[in-house]
């Protein structure tokens, strides 16, 4: 995807003309083109397939503090606390000052989705949850009640997901998409972005796209491949994702019109990640390039290259959220999690991304969730659907794991022998667990002492390795361009940025991309979304930053 480099806008001949081009149509994509078109722009978006891309596919989480829906609840939150807890989740991968930003517009941002269309709700159960249940809107939806973050920052539910049926993603997609469209935004789909164009002084001026033409025979196998990889969301094998993208790539190589599009104020890159692009992964993150991708085929990285192409510079590009999900069911947490060496690696009660990172860099990605019969009885009744307890999509992996994932010893010795442990290191690190249980101490982990129990015979150990056959874990990529806080556009290696271009959502270096925390997605999408298009929208005019909240 090398540029395309011009004297002058006047020297080519362009299909379309418009103000701002965005490419890539899901969470961020779509966010700032409703931002460009209320500060008064022409906004054209592309995408590579329908639009959505992962934002569709996702549970429809956003993280926010000081809502009206926390209230309701009988929580009184404040943006402070959310900053605190932040902190300490996500490091330095932006500056205090825009935390504090991203914090303070968190419930504006939950008050502009609702505005078009996108309903939170309150009902609010408190169980320990990867996931809320049928009919739950507000959780904790990271590590807030872990006693090493409680101490800093005042617990409180920060996790607001969209009303409606199973993962609502869906949902949250297609309010802001028919908004968008009621706005006048256009969409051209299965139109992959395949070059930027600069003029001589390395400014952004357009972008060239391979359009498919509509109900054309290529444009229905697109259609057809791309939605099938869709439904296979979460079930996706890392050959099978390199399999849909040579599929894709092959259409698309042959059955196109190339159109070049003007942006007469800027172009935003918004296609999402790069876990889908295999070659990627193997060069940025080698840790995880045989573990599950989670994501669809859009999460191909072009936004990310289409970047460097014109000099922009990347961050974080090895940081993947591997996420390991023990609870639910609940009865799983009072298990003990060991290594491969059989040692205990973390608190069990853990968000599901710390769990995940904590496997995927033990020694060969192995890990074994050590339970008894009782447990084992309780998580099998857990692990059905009901109103509070869990969607069906959830249900699956957790029988699938009990079923078809764990093996059983009539003692700690004889688990140890049939998981491939060191039998005296397993066996010590159970006395060790029960010694705490025993003499009423904390965990030195963290875990809430409400899930300690004894442990008896018989023992199961269940296989939650990163590449287990049975539970994979999914995988997500998390770094990307580095942008300008201030605006979202694109910086080079020397910290200047690139004139008309811009990046936002997993595109872009983000509040995510050390970390990541159920809901802080989405709620950067919006965020980092409505920054691009608003300065995208107001290129060469002085714009006024929004006061920070105090």
């Amino acid at each position: 995807m090398e540029n395309q480099n011009i004297a002058s806008a006047d020297w080519l001949t362009w299909d379309e003309e418009v103000d701002v081009v965005i490419i890539g149509f899901g969470g961020a994509g779509v966010c700032a083109a409703i931002e460009a078109t209320e500060c008064g722009a022409s906004v054209l978006a592309v995408d590579r397939f329908e639009g959505g891309g992962a934002t569709e596919a996702s549970g429809g989480v956003c993280y926010a503090a000081g809502s009206r829906y926390q209230r309701e609840a009988g929580f009184d939150d404040t943006p402070d606390e959310m900053f605190k807890y932040l902190r300490m989740e996500i490091g330095d991968v932006v500056s205090p000052f825009t935390l504090k930003r991203f914090c303070n517009e968190s419930n504006a941002n939950l008050e502009w989705l609702a505005d078009k269309g996108v309903n939170f709700g309150s009902h609010f159960n408190g169980a320990k949850t990867s996931y809320p249940g049928k009919g739950v809107f507000l959780y904790y939806s990271g590590n807030e009640l872990n006693p090493r973050y409680a101490a800093v920052a005042r617990p409180a539910p920060r996790g607001h997901r969209v009303v409606g049926e199973g993962p609502t993603g869906k949902t949250f997609f297609a309010r802001l998409k028919q908004a968008a469209l009621d706005r006048g935004v256009r969409l051209w789909t299965h139109s992959p972005a395949t070059r930027l164009i600069t003029d001589q002084n390395g400014a952004v001026i357009g972008v060239e796209v391979n359009r498919l033409k509509e109900g054309s025979r290529a444009w229905r196998r697109h259609r057809r491949t791309y939605r099938w990889a869709r439904m296979m969301v979460g079930a996706v094998s890392a050959q099978a994702a390199e399999r849909f993208s040579r599929t894709l790539a092959a259409i698309e190589a042959e059955n196109v019109s190339r159109l070049r599009i003007r942006a007469r104020r800027g172009v935003i890159l918004a296609s999402g990640g790069y876990i889908f692009n295999r070659a990627m992964i193997a060069k940025e993150a080698p840790l995880y390039q045989h573990a599950a991708p989670l994501g669809t085929p859009g999460c191909d990285g072009s936004g990310i290259v289409l970047g460097r192409s014109v000099g922009g510079t990347t961050a974080s590009m090895g940081s993947v959220c591997a996420s390991r999900s023990i609870a639910p069911p609940i009865a799983f947490v009072e298990g003990i999690l060991v290594n491969g060496e059989g040692n205990r690696i973390a608190a069990e009660d853990a968000y599901t991304a710390t769990l995940g990172r904590l496997i995927a860099e033990s020694p060969g990605g192995i890990a074994w969730l050590i339970v008894d019969k009782a447990i084992l009885r309780r998580a099998m009744r857990q692990s059905l659907p009901g109103q509070g307890r869990l969607l069906l999509i959830h249900c699956l992996p957790s029988l699938m794991l009990i079923f078809f994932g764990s093996r059983k010893g009539a003692t700690i010795e004889v688990l140890a022998q049939k998981c491939n442990l060191p039998a005296d290191a397993l066996s010590q690190t159970v006395q060790k667990y029960h010694a705490i249980l025993d003499i009423g101490a904390q965990d030195p982990m963290g875990k809430k002492q409400e899930y300690y129990r004894q442990l008896t015979g018989p023992f199961y150990a269940l296989d939650v390795s990163l590449r287990s056959k049975t539970a994979p874990i999914p995988t997500f990529s998390l770094g990307g361009l580095v942008v300008d806080e201030n605006s979202g556009a694109v910086r080079r290696d020397d910290a200047s940025t690139i004139p008309g271009l811009y990046a936002a959502g997993r595109t872009a270096l983000g509040l995510p991309s050390n970390y990541y925390v159920s809901g802080l997605s989405l709620s950067d999408c919006v965020f980092s979304g409505r920054r691009a298009g608003r300065h995208a929208a107001s290129a060469n005019q002085a714009i006024a930053m929004p006061e920070m909240a105090e």
